[in-house]
């Protein structure tokens, strides 16, 4: 099974849920196909068949550009 899952808090994109998810108290299907993820405390990185970030990005730590502070979907 090579399926991602996330829950607890989101109120910066953690769990890859939509922004009015502020938290998530069951484990919630965010991707599938996945083979490698690195954790950050607000952030996420995950190798599937492309790389995909999301979560906190204030320091640009997403990959993009730090003007967008949270990315809520991968």
């Amino acid at each position: 099974n090579k399926n991602l899952y996330g829950w607890g808090d989101n109120s910066s994109g953690q769990c890859a849920l939509p922004k009015d998810v502020l938290e998530i108290d069951r484990p919630t299907k965010i991707m599938q196909r996945i083979s490698m993820i690195e954790c950050g405390s607000k952030h996420s990185l995950a190798v599937g068949d492309y790389l995909y970030s999301w979560g906190a990005n204030n320091f640009g730590q997403c990959g993009m550009t730090n003007s967008v502070p949270a990315y809520h979907k991968p």
